[in-house]
């Protein structure tokens, strides 16, 4: 409960007002535990997505070095045949 008093001008009466915060607490907790969650999540998907780029990477580096040395095999057997 939240209560909240004010003074009225320059007289003697004071507005009381009480509320009940119970839900709002409970949707701020609830925020709070879907950031948390959200957060955890981008992180576990980030972790994925470098470990597959690292093997996409290295992956890219077999293959470009595999097409270089196919390049000089090439040049070697041009070289034998003249």
């Amino acid at each position: 409960m939240l209560l909240n008093a004010r003074r009225l001008d320059e007289t003697q009466q004071i507005l009381l007002a009480i509320e009940d915060v119970t839900l709002k607490k409970a949707i701020e907790k609830k925020i709070a535990d879907y950031t948390k969650n959200l957060e955890k999540g981008i992180a576990e998907k980030t972790t994925e997505l470098k470990a597959r780029v690292d093997e996409l990477s290295k992956l890219n580096d077999l293959m470009v070095g595999r097409e270089l040395k196919m390049v000089e095999l090439k040049e070697q057997i041009k070289k034998l045949k003249n």
